[in-house]
């Protein structure tokens, strides 16, 4: 709406600015006709015409100028058209590649995909000289890693770059303000997918190292209805997903319980749920839900305390009539 209205803006101004140097011309151009004025001893009728075209090119001119002061489109539409050229042609290019890749390319990593198993640790309360050398030696070692694993999947190594401490220090010093309070993991992902023959690429994430949910803590539920054609197993997966899903985005809605610290965890690690134990057991479970009447609820309550360094939502699966919560 405001683009609309400052064009609307700019249409009005150059025309009110054409219409005033038009009217000036006009009357410039009576008056020489009527006093029949001369211009460097040319004919009046001459002078005239003369007079009628500047007027013509001034109008045009004053447009033009108008236009490029009043509006920065039509600035870079003037004076850098071949770079905008340039520049789509590039990205025409690389969607043509991008498409082919999707198409016909074969998917190694996909976007968001943890690429190193291990962590680094920048300490509570480091410095940033500290968080700094802990960067540098993950992103070394990471490198190494990603090298050794994911050239054998048909990708190009990852060249380590040049500039590191001008490219790091920024992040660096965001991950030392998050160590004043909590350690800070730094985790290696992709930010983009990957396929066969592309360079590998993989930047570091630093995630706060605090609690999530305490042990014992209710994390969710599924209700179940009796019958014969349950899926225990089916039933035990929607239900990690549910708690997969509320941890990477938790939302504070009555019923819902979210990270005790408000901690959204990345996807790679809120979606790896694992349920640790059954009680009682899942066979027992499947069988209670076959045989028995009425409706069941599935919880899932926290194994252990549960901080990111877990890498995953350790669970333990309980199942009752629902009678028995009331």
């Amino acid at each position: 709406m405001l683009d609309t209205m400052r064009g609307l803006g700019i249409v009005l101004f150059i025309a009110a600015l054409a219409g005033a140097i038009a009217y000036a011309g006009d009357r410039v151009g009576h008056q020489v006709g009527r006093k029949r004025l001369t211009l460097f001893k040319i004919r009046p009728k001459y002078t005239s015409t003369i007079i009628a075209v500047g007027t013509g090119v001034v109008i045009a001119l004053a447009v033009t100028i108008g236009a490029i002061l009043a509006s920065q489109q039509v600035q870079t539409a003037f004076f850098h058209m071949n770079e905008i050229n340039s520049r789509i042609e590039a990205l025409q290019s690389r969607e043509t590649e991008l498409q082919q890749k999707l198409n016909n390319g074969h998917l190694v990593v996909a976007t968001g995909q943890l690429m190193v198993p291990f962590p680094a640790v920048i300490p509570k309360g480091s410095s940033e000289s500290t968080g700094y050398e802990v960067t540098a030696d993950f992103l070394h070692k990471a490198a190494s890693y990603v090298n050794s694993i994911y050239t054998q999947l048909d990708l190009k190594p990852f060249i380590e770059p040049k500039n590191q401490a001008a490219l790091l220090g920024p992040n660096v010093r965001k991950a030392v303000a998050f160590a004043k309070n909590d350690d800070v993991l730094l985790l290696a992902t992709s930010y983009q997918n990957l396929y066969e023959k592309d360079r590998i690429h993989f930047q570091i994430q630093y995630v706060p190292d605090r609690l999530v949910y305490r042990k014992g803590t209710f994390l969710n539920a599924l209700t179940i209805p009796a019958g014969k054609n349950v899926n225990m197993n089916l039933a035990v997966q929607q239900l990690e997903a549910k708690i997969a899903r509320q941890a990477i985005a938790p939302q504070k809605t009555q019923g819902l319980p979210i990270p005790l610290e408000g901690l959204a965890l990345p996807e790679y690690l809120g979606s790896n749920v694992q349920a640790l134990s059954f009680l009682p057991t899942l066979d027992k479970m499947q069988s209670m839900v076959t045989s028995g009447k009425g409706t069941y609820i599935l919880a899932a309550f926290a194994a252990y305390d549960v901080y990111p360094h877990t890498f995953g939502i350790p669970v333990v699966l309980t199942l009752q009539r629902s009678a028995t919560l009331q």
